[in-house]
């Protein structure tokens, strides 16, 4: 082959590959978890009984959460997000609209994801997992495979409009 025409492939080639590298979209390791999207509402019997949390869709490398815990005639709050980071996914809590704590994505899988802040207080870790329609938030002071100070809230799926609709 000329060397014009092996330099013209090789510009080819490389121009192909570029345009695949911009094309890939992003492993399931760095995109926020789909799977969490949507309305759950607090099953009884868990730290949830009287709670909702509702997560957005992943937008632009971000989904935005907020939750509201019933208590007598009053309530607590939090403001969530979880996003990609420049160290791969992190979820960033408010409780109260307090400033806002990081925690690292640590377990990335198919229906759930683990994240870690170690230097917090409590929670160290926050342990998601979906089984179809129920979703499970693990708070834990230890690694999910240790024994320690745990809080489980579960959660049912339900229609949003069950939760922000007036009444």
């Amino acid at each position: 082959m000329s060397p014009i025409r092996t330099s013209a492939l090789a510009l080819a080639l490389a121009a192909i590959a570029a345009l695949c590298a911009v094309a890939v979209p992003a492993r399931a390791a760095d995109a926020p978890p789909a799977w969490l999207a949507g309305c759950w509402q607090g099953e009884a019997g868990t730290a949830a009984a009287n709670a909702f949390e509702a997560w957005s869709a992943p937008r632009a490398d971000r989904m935005l959460g907020v939750s509201q815990t019933l208590r007598g005639a009053g309530s607590m709050f939090e403001f969530m997000r979880i996003e990609r980071g420049e160290r791969g996914l992190r979820f960033v809590a408010q409780p109260g609209g307090r400033p806002p704590t990081e925690f690292q994505a640590q377990r990335v899988e198919a229906q759930r994801i683990v994240f870690a802040n170690p230097q917090n207080d409590f929670p160290k870790y926050i342990d998601y997992r979906r089984d179809g329609d129920r979703l499970e938030a693990r708070l834990s002071a230890a690694a999910p495979d240790q024994e320690g100070a745990r809080a489980l809230f579960a959660f049912r799926r339900v229609a949003c409009d069950t939760i922000f609709a007036a009444r």
